[in-house]
């Protein structure tokens, strides 16, 4: 049976004397207690044991550290291992999303090419773009997401936002004996080369929601027809105001105001909102505006800062089909909201376009780079993607060119995405021509279908 003596011979070719350095270790031991008993006496006995106590323990107590230390390198390392296997799953299931995403939209986009020739039977034949338009219940649960994840600053609103009729719409009611005739400004582009004004576009925008066009394709088409004048998120806004709109229509927002017996029919306003006029639009959302303002100046807590938030959206609607015909009234509208809502995004941002419009680049940029710090991905993308795209071009002018450059690719993805710049199609034209075509005439059906008369 192999000993350690053999054991040391195979391994280094010659005997190692275990026992020689056992003794030579145990005279040094004892040597230095001897020298401790020298030393300090009867107390260097417990001087000297206490003092290789202390050893073992420092030495038990890196032992136990290292192990410690090895252990949670190893799970570190699992945990690392067991995110990246997470984040390859999600970016699978993303891409495979996508993917089906894609595949569905390119469906729909093959359909809306399908042709349309028959005049008798247009209204069957148009394509549906994409999905469906206004439902009512989706809108409501839109802006109840809107409300709860926008942070609102209650500020104290004055008795003047009471009587909004004459602060805000002063320069609006200089037009009311226009609006008991009959309308004027009515001009149809119909070639191709021709610029509509947004104005213009609002018959377009309620023509396309009565045939179940998607707001994307909505967009695209109006982009076509106003040649690329206006800016895209503008155009995104008005089509959303108009929906917004409609939505309080058909969901008795008006019909519970007080002197409603005196306030234009929705339908009516609707009507001359399509045909370039937005008076009538104006006197409701005033009427709405003051009742939901003096609602809120009647509650507390978290009720009174939900009624403001409302009432600041009222106010966003109001100030962008303001902004058709009227920059005053549209500035004081997305102002008034700010009051109410300090952090409403979507005030914000139309402020500043509106700054940026009246030359006011520096207030402009300051106002851009708050939305940027407060816009959301998911719930202010084309907000955030617009100021992006205005402070790069700020950015530029002051010679920062490397971060315009890095704001304007920011900026273009969401409109990319989004496709708004996206030319339409022969099909598409030739379909838009077809619905254009006998706008006039079918826009009272049109009314009646969006308002579900």
């Amino acid at each position: 049976m192999w000993n350690i003596k053999d054991i040391s011979e195979s391994f280094v070719g010659e005997s190692w004397d275990f026992g020689g350095y056992f003794e030579m270790i145990s005279d040094r031991f004892w040597s230095l207690h001897g020298i401790f008993l020298r030393e300090y006496g009867s107390a260097g006995n417990w001087i000297f044991w206490g003092f290789l106590f202390f050893l073992c323990v420092i030495l038990f107590i890196y032992i136990k550290l290292l192990f410690g230390g090895i252990k949670k390198s190893d799970e570190v390392l699992n945990q690392e291992i067991e995110e990246e296997e997470y984040y390859e799953s999600a970016q699978d299931e993303v891409y495979s999303q996508q993917e089906e995403q894609n595949f569905s939209e390119q469906e729909m986009v093959d359909e809306t090419t399908t042709p349309v020739y028959d005049q008798d039977v247009v209204e069957q034949n148009i394509p549906n773009f994409n999905q469906e338009i206004d439902n009512i219940d989706e809108e409501q649960i839109e802006m109840e997401k809107k409300l709860s994840a926008e942070i609102v600053q209650t500020s104290k609103v004055s008795d003047d936002y009471l009587n909004l009729r004459n602060v805000l719409y002063k320069q609006s009611k200089n037009n009311a004996e226009k609006e008991s005739a009959e309308i004027v400004k009515q001009s149809e582009p119909t070639t191709e080369n021709d610029v509509w004004d947004l104005s213009q576009t609002v018959g377009v925008i309620i023509n396309m929601l009565a045939h179940n066009v998607s707001d994307k394709k909505i967009a695209q088409s109006v982009y076509f027809l106003n040649k690329g004048v206006d800016d895209a998120e503008e155009i995104i806004q008005l089509i959303k105001a108009t929906k917004n709109f409609i939505s309080y229509c058909n969901t008795g927002k008006f019909d519970q105001l007080p002197g409603r017996e005196n306030l234009p029919l929705c339908s009516d306003a609707l009507y001359s909102l399509a045909h370039g006029d937005n008076n009538r639009c104006m006197e409701l959302m005033e009427a709405l505006m003051n009742t939901q303002v003096a609602l809120a100046q009647r509650q507390k807590g978290l009720s009174k800062e939900l009624s403001y938030a409302l009432a600041a959206e009222y106010a966003c609607t109001t100030g962008t089909l303001a902004n058709l015909s009227n920059y005053e009234l549209a500035i004081n509208s997305f102002e008034l909201a700010l009051d109410l809502a300090p952090k409403n995004v979507n005030a914000l941002s139309r402020c500043a376009d509106l700054y940026l419009q009246d030359n006011n680049s520096a207030k402009a940029s300051e106002t851009y780079q708050m939305v940027l710090n407060l816009a959301d991905d998911v719930i202010y993308p084309e907000q955030k993607a617009n100021a992006n795209l205005k402070l790069a071009q700020y950015y530029r002018n002051s010679g920062k060119m490397f971060k315009a450059d890095e704001m304007e690719r920011d900026g273009r993805k969401f409109f990319e995405e989004y496709g708004i710049k996206n030319p339409l199609s022969d099909k598409e034209k030739e379909t838009l021509q077809i619905l254009l075509s006998d706008q006039n005439q079918k826009m009272p059906d049109y009314i009646k279908t969006v308002l579900n008369m």
